[in-house]
């Protein structure tokens, strides 16, 4: 099975910001236990291919030296705890230095 990851990169936090706040007054119920559904999840190499099988995903892929980047990881949090009940999409992160 083939899959196509498109990689967005936001220059702008704003832009994540304005699908928070519109999405946190949505609240769906997961149909995953609490324990199998994370707020975030860290992809390696090992991982990576197995967790896009399926699904919709956001995936960040980041390098902890980079300044956009960490401005970046506390939307990216928030965005992930945003979409934590969501059964319809994942939210996840790859380093790019360790993961790779």
């Amino acid at each position: 099975m083939k899959t196509e990851v498109v990689a967005v990169f936001y220059s702008h936090a704003e832009i994540i910001s304005d699908k928070l706040t519109c999405c946190q007054e949505q609240e769906e119920e997961s149909q995953l236990p609490a324990a199998q559904k994370l707020a975030l999840y860290e992809l390696t190499e090992a991982t990576f291919d197995d967790h896009i099988a399926t699904g919709q995903h956001f995936v960040e892929f980041y390098a902890p030296w980079c300044s956009h980047c960490k401005s970046l990881e506390p939307v990216w949090d928030e965005l992930a705890d945003v979409y934590h009940d969501d059964t319809t999409v994942t939210i996840a992160k790859v380093c790019c230095v360790t993961d790779l």
